[in-house]
């Protein structure tokens, strides 16, 4: 197990993701609230192959779909997507552009201080990373 055999699995099993949950008006600020998590995730029917690759990477989580009986690895976190896109990333052929936004939204979010809304403009920049992820999804999937 490396990083180029896990390269090659994820260009072709896997995705990358920014989830995005937006949350209505709650509490006293009376805001609306978005979440933006970058994801990453590999699927596989057999899940043996996950369990070593997160065995190598050293987090993750195996998660098995009740509707398809597939299983996927997740990677969620700033830390973890940020440490997946620089040991990974560098041996990926087709999603390489993904991942490197997927970095980009979290080196942001990692920065950005525990508590504090996300301003106006942070929201917009993660919308259009989300966008350019999704675009980029878009053009490997042909």
């Amino acid at each position: 197990m490396d990083a180029s055999y896990i390269a090659g699995f994820f260009d072709g099993e896997g995705s990358a993701m920014v989830i995005t949950v937006f949350i209505p008006e709650r509490g006293i600020s009376k805001r609306n609230t978005f979440l933006f998590r970058p994801t990453v995730t590999i699927a596989q029917k057999m899940p043996n192959i996950l369990i070593e690759i997160k065995a190598f990477l050293g987090y993750g989580i195996v998660l098995k779909a009740k509707t398809t009986g597939t299983h996927s690895l997740r990677v969620t976190g700033t830390k973890n997507v940020i440490d997946f896109v620089d040991r990974i990333g560098p041996y990926t052929v087709i999603k390489q552009q993904q991942l490197e936004r997927l970095k980009e939204m979290s080196l942001v979010k990692q920065s950005h201080k525990a508590n504090h809304p996300y301003t106006r403009v942070e929201i917009e920049s993660f919308i259009d990373l989300r966008d350019a992820v999704y675009n980029a999804n878009c053009w490997s999937r042909h």
